[in-house]
């Protein structure tokens, strides 16, 4: 699933409701690293895994969404 909001709220629906995981889209919404942090620490909390699809190839930009808890994804 592909979340084009900010709302924890819809995030731990989608958790309870079976999905695995989901990608905040940073790049095509209005959703900044500020409002990020609260989605995956309730994506944590309900047990679903975050991957954040990020604006730009900025390693600074990278780096917060996996400090704030993103998952990350290896290319080969």
């Amino acid at each position: 699933m592909q979340i084009y909001t900010g709302n924890p709220s819809l995030i731990e629906i989608l958790a309870y409701t079976g999905f695995d995981f989901y990608m905040l889209d940073i790049e095509n919404y209005l959703v900044d690293v500020e409002t990020m942090e609260p989605c995956i620490r309730a994506a944590d909390a309900a047990g679903i895994t975050t991957l954040v699809r990020v604006i730009e190839n900025n390693p600074g930009l990278i780096r917060q969404s996996i400090e704030a808890g993103a998952q990350r994804q290896h290319r080969k």
